[in-house]
């Protein structure tokens, strides 16, 4: 009885409201695309926006460095170079960012660097004035807001869907992880994510993955006297 009143309510719902036309639009944008087109979508878009002639240097900075790193904005534009280490630590061989606090206790972590993360801080290292890794004009800490409205800006000028927004430079970081072969406990620990369910939609096991998998449980073979 409760499923046919819920049926019911969906019914009458529909007759009244029609989803916004941005949903309605995305929907028809990404219905004809495979899942992994469909995954790497806001990669493709953060690319274009980086070759665009109004993307401004910090933002051509910022944006690698946030798809490299997976860092949630808040994060990045709250570290200083003290919580930057452009040497490996004893043992590692990559440098490494380190998030003091973040969205939950789950977000305080180090964070690897690729050599094009490296490369970008080393250059900004060179020339920078202030104790923030991307600071405001005056040298303080920049406000969050401000890569929203260059991308908001970007996105117009552009004429790109809605979805294009910072948080993509985040969402590719784990799609690249899961594709590159990350298990879901490797890619919440490294984004930070409070739940392991979170870092679960990320991680696609391929055929081939499954089959390595179960090809390492083969017994060592056994020399015959």
């Amino acid at each position: 009885m409760a499923d046919r009143s819920g049926r019911g309510a969906l019914h009458l719902l529909s007759r009244f409201w029609s989803p916004p036309r941005s949903i309605v639009t995305a929907v028809r944008e990404i219905s004809g695309l495979s899942r992994a087109e469909r995954r790497r979508r806001p990669a493709d878009l953060l690319i274009k926006m980086l070759a665009h002639k109004d993307c401004t240097g910090l933002l051509k900075k910022l944006i690698p460095f946030l798809i490299d790193t997976g860092l949630r904005i808040s994060e990045a534009l709250a570290l200083t170079w003290e919580h930057v280490g452009l040497k490996p630590k004893q043992g590692a061989s990559l440098g490494w960012v380190y998030v003091a606090k973040g969205k939950s206790k789950y977000a305080k972590r180090h964070v690897p660097l690729t050599e094009r993360s490296l490369q970008i801080l080393s250059d900004m290292k060179k020339s920078s004035t202030s104790m923030f890794l991307f600071p405001a004009e005056n040298g303080e800490q920049l406000s969050r807001h401000w890569p929203s409205e260059q991308f908001r800006t970007l996105r117009k000028a552009m004429k790109l869907p809605k979805d294009c927004v910072v948080h993509a430079c985040r969402h590719t970081f784990c799609t690249r992880l899961g594709e590159a072969g990350a298990d879901a406990f490797v890619s919440q620990r490294l984004a930070g994510h409070s739940r392991i369910v979170i870092s679960q939609r990320y991680v696609h096991p391929t055929p081939e993955r499954l089959e390595q998998a179960v090809s390492r449980l083969n017994p060592e073979p056994v020399a015959v006297q």
